[in-house]
């Protein structure tokens, strides 16, 4: 303990001014990140400015992270024979615990500080500091121990920055070479596959894990037996194993059980799938990257699900079809592939405002028209261009199996529109920080705060914002503007700050939404007269959408034309 106490304090003198600069970059960035929290969203340019030096500080915070633990492991080298401190009487595991400790402190604790008076400026409760600080010290931790381990197979600053630009390309070239390789050989026809639609992170939380585990065992067996060939070979059937084993993983705890949509989705004859007569197949060439051996089209046409409760949005995700002719003849098909196809502002909308008009009651929603946009039609069948040209006029018999999502809809809850107003469950919350009111409209700046374990398995939801007068009945759709907290930069946020896109595993992620009221778009129907009044018994109305599960059903059709 001795020793290690000495090696620590050596290294702390050693070291002192570039670990005060590291402090004061740290400072920085919680200063920045404060500071761009509070720009109003109109000030471009001093939001240009905040994120210009944003992303200054967060690229020298990474480079900083590699200086560091360079010059902390390579003051006493592992690699080679003519290191001084090899002919001083230092115990291996002392001379470990030290670098170890060090590194632990000034790259995983001050860091986690910093994030944690972040997350409560932006409003966290101890309790999602809590919640979070897995996901952060998980993610830190990986990344320490992979620069430490680079670190203790080189023998200097130079070879360690070689060895990280090396690898990097490397693995953008294999990253590469795999992508060409999967498009090229791969079918363009997605076959219909049975699997969970639920997102998993397991996976990946079971081979970081692990990859961890094996990093730190060649950081261990390389302060310890300075054998740089075979702690190469332990890292690498290391990294091996741990992939293998994380793709046989069998407990999916980061899954989360699928969703059951209720009663009524079990009933096939109350909710009887429908093919919709009223719109024509649509009949295309099947996409290809490369020339096809055998031409196949794809035939796309609308399938219903009938009697669907007005707050559930329907999609279809596969369909197994059989199509028999009388001559004998059987075209079989599984795909769960989509037909894009444009819809005019004339047309019946297959739109969110269904639904949104459905949990908002009796209050009427004027909708935005779009003068158009694309959705996507369920692939039918898939058949080679022989057959469609033999059989397209031809009436068959039509066997199909449709498996569709659904996603529901509800009110998550209200916000009176004042600045400071605020409402929550256990993962997400909403603050309204800014209200801007005009003669004829308002503003809004919404912050969306979401917390969420490491390990907990996620639902996929979205969130919709509609402004509500109750007096009037009236409701009015927006146009939002999804804004990025300033202080994150894109690269350096995902492997050292807070998670701005929510993307990740878990931990602590936010959300910047202005909203401006009434929307730009063309209104479908009559818009309410937005004035000072109006906007006095309004509130803010937050509407979620999440995956409710999925069905399946079984559609018969006779005299099914595959021709428009």
């Amino acid at each position: 303990m001795n020793q290690t106490l000495h090696i620590i304090r050596k290294d702390l003198r050693r070291l002192r001014w570039l670990l005060v600069a590291w402090v004061v970059i740290i400072i920085g960035r919680l200063a920045l990140n404060v500071a761009g929290s509070s720009v109003e969203p109109v000030d471009t340019g001093l939001q240009l400015v905040i994120g210009n030096l944003s992303s200054l500080v967060g690229l020298v915070e990474m480079l900083m992270w590699g200086l560091l633990i360079s010059l902390l492991v390579h003051d006493e080298p592992l690699v080679g024979a003519n290191a001084f401190w090899l002919t001083r009487p230092i115990e291996p595991n002392a001379l470990m615990t030290a670098k170890l400790a060090l590194a632990g402190l000034f790259l995983i604790l001050g860091p986690s500080v910093r994030e944690v008076i972040e997350m409560a400026w932006f409003g966290a409760s101890p309790r999602d500091v809590l919640v979070a600080a897995p996901s952060f010290l998980f993610t830190q931790a990986f990344w320490m121990l992979m620069l430490l381990a680079l670190a203790v197979l080189t023998p200097s600053l130079t070879r360690f920055v070689l060895t990280i630009a090396a690898g990097a390309l490397s693995f953008v070239v294999a990253i590469g070479a795999i992508t060409t390789l999967l498009v090229l050989s791969r079918s363009e026809e997605r076959e219909y596959v049975a699997a969970p639609l639920m997102p998993d992170s397991t996976a990946g939380i079971v081979a970081t894990l692990l990859l961890m585990c094996v990093v730190f065992g060649v950081i261990v067996y390389q302060y310890r037996h300075r054998w740089l060939s075979r702690a190469i070979l332990i890292g690498g059937s290391g990294a091996v194993a741990a992939v293998i084993v994380a793709s046989m993983w069998p407990w999916h705890f980061a899954r989360a059980l699928e969703p059951d949509p209720g009663a009524w989705a079990h009933d096939s004859t109350r909710t009887p799938a429908r093919l919709d007569a009223t719109s024509p197949p649509k009949v295309s060439e099947l996409p290809s990257l490369r020339p096809a051996k055998i031409p196949k089209k794809q035939v796309a046409t609308r399938i219903d699900l009938v009697g669907t409760p007005p707050e559930y949005a329907v999609g279809s995700i596969g369909v197994r079809a059989r199509l028999t002719f009388s001559d004998g003849t059987t075209i079989v098909s599984a795909q769960q592939n989509g037909a894009y196809v444009l819809r005019f502002a004339g047309d019946q909308p297959l739109y969110r405002p269904t639904q949104l008009q459905a949990v908002l009651g009796d209050t009427h929603l004027a909708s935005n028209a779009r003068r158009d946009f694309a959705y996507t039609m369920p692939v039918l069948l898939r058949v080679t261009d022989a057959d469609y040209q033999r059989y397209g006029d031809q009436p068959g018999h039509l066997s199909a199996t449709v498996d569709f999502a659904l996603t529901k809809f509800r009110v998550f809850g209200s916000l009176p529109l004042s600045a400071g107003a605020a409402m929550r469950d256990r993962t997400d919350r909403f603050d309204v920080v800014r209200v801007l009111r005009r003669s004829d409209g308002c503003e809004l700046f919404v912050r969306h705060i979401s917390v969420r374990p490491i390990w907990a398995g996620r639902v996929p939801r979205q969130f919709h914002y509609v402004l509500r007068n109750v007096e009037r009945g009236e409701a009015i759709e927006g146009d939002a503007q999804e804004l990025m907290p300033l202080g994150e930069l894109n690269v350096a946020g995902a492997l050292f700050g807070v998670t701005v896109d929510g993307s990740g595993a878990g931990g602590f992620s936010v959300w910047h939404e202005l909203l401006r009221y009434p929307s730009g778009a063309m209104s479908a129907s009559p818009t309410p007269r937005i004035d000072a009044a109006w906007l006095d018994g309004a509130d803010l109305v937050i509407i979620e959408s999440a995956y409710a599960g999925h069905v399946t059903r079984s559609l018969e059709v006779d005299g099914f034309k595959m021709r428009p």
